[in-house]
């Protein structure tokens, strides 16, 4: 009783906070195997991984950190609503049309990785890395941050995807001349019984 407590006093505490910010921004699995966007499709690599990790017969640990305060809990991938528990990772859609044309885009290869980056200061998503660590190249990792900033609030997340082990989402958001940046942390994690 006490985590579902935390859970609901970040979802109306931080929510009116930190929720809003989502539907705010205006803002993707392997580029060549997922689309054929001009950009790394962050929803289909979502999708994608939500479908598989849902077939899977696994144990995950959710843990939700705000303000002090942690609430954990267990749960099997088949039973969790993967697409939902995922969905902050859509804030990173690089596709926006607003966004087309103003990344820099850089890699470098090594053996059997490669790492593609792409910078913007002109978008809230001011970082996206994604790593191919295997041969075929599926399931790359991806970081991310996204920052936004006007009259009323500033907000910071940095996303890290390593699929089908670890997931985080953390951060923070300022609204201004009203105390201290409220930071939060999510993390999914694949357990290891």
């Amino acid at each position: 009783m006490k985590n579902n407590t935390l859970y609901k006093s970040l979802i109306r505490g931080v929510g009116y906070g930190i929720l809003p910010v989502f539907f705010l921004f205006s803002c993707g699995s392997n580029t060549e195997t997922f689309s054929e966007k001009p950009y790394f499709d962050i929803k289909s690599y979502i999708s994608k991984q939500a479908d598989s990790l849902k077939k899977q017969e696994s144990v995950w640990s959710k843990k939700v950190v705000t303000e002090g305060r942690t609430e954990e809990k267990t749960f099997t991938a088949e039973d969790a609503e993967w697409n939902t528990e995922l969905a902050l990772f859509l804030e990173a859609d690089l596709n926006k049309k607003a966004y087309q044309g103003k990344f820099e885009i850089d890699s470098s290869e090594m053996q059997k990785s490669k790492t593609v980056r792409y910078r913007s200061s002109q978008t809230k998503v001011k970082e996206f890395d994604i790593r191919y660590f295997n041969e075929d190249r599926s399931w790359p990792g991806i970081s991310c941050k996204i920052s936004k900033e006007n009259l009323f609030y500033q907000s910071e997340f940095e996303l890290i995807s390593e699929p089908f082990q670890y997931y985080s989402y953390k951060g923070f958001q300022k609204i201004k001349g009203w105390g201290k940046p409220k930071e939060f942390q999510i993390t999914w994690e694949k357990s290891s019984r």
